[in-house]
């Protein structure tokens, strides 16, 4: 997996994996279930990937193939960038449904005091619309399929209306983690 950097200065990286578009077929399996959901003004459906629903087959299947790809970016990440400690995901899965006409408006990812950080897959790229924004430094981001992204939590940033095409992301945050008894993912 190659790292890019977006903006050193700011822990801003990309990592090109070598996705295929499994995933993609099995969110759109997963997003035929009727499922507990919840829809975020301006963003659209969004669903936590759970491993124990009636659907579980499909979302173990996707863990399985996402979990390591965003891993081995993190891990890339933490020794580019020497960070140190425990990081632990701070929630499950997020799968991401942009659809046509949503937009993120300008937020950061962060609860509290936080040095945590996002990691967002990029699940598609047949979209118009949908760039990833840090309009602090004069930066955006135009997604490519597979591509992953990740940031510091503090970082404002948005995400521009999509225009064709539904956008569609899996996300995790990482966050510091001091009890060494807990597996998390650093060194």
């Amino acid at each position: 997996m190659k790292q890019i950097d977006l903006n050193k200065e700011y822990k801003i990286s990309k990592f090109k994996t070598n996705f295929n578009n499994d995933i993609l077929d099995l969110i759109h399996k997963i997003s035929k279930f009727e499922i507990n959901y919840f829809v975020s003004p301006n963003r659209g459906p969004m669903f936590l990937l759970d491993r124990t629903s009636k659907m579980q087959k499909y979302t173990l299947s996707l863990f399985n193939k996402i979990e390591p790809i965003f891993k081995e970016a993190f891990y890339q990440y933490y020794d580019y960038y020497n960070l140190n400690g425990m990081y632990i995901p701070r929630n499950n899965y997020v799968i991401t449904e942009m659809q046509i006409g949503n937009a993120y408006d300008v937020h950061n990812d962060v609860r509290e005091e936080d040095d945590g950080f996002s990691i967002i897959l990029y699940v598609n790229d047949d979209f118009k619309g949908g760039e990833l924004n840090f309009f602090h430094l004069n930066f955006e981001y135009v997604p490519e399929q597979g591509d992953i992204v990740i940031f510091p939590h503090p970082l404002y940033h948005s995400v521009n209306d999509v225009s064709i095409k539904n956008r569609y992301t899996i996300m995790i945050s990482v966050e510091k983690f001091n009890n060494s008894k807990l597996l998390g993912w650093g060194r």
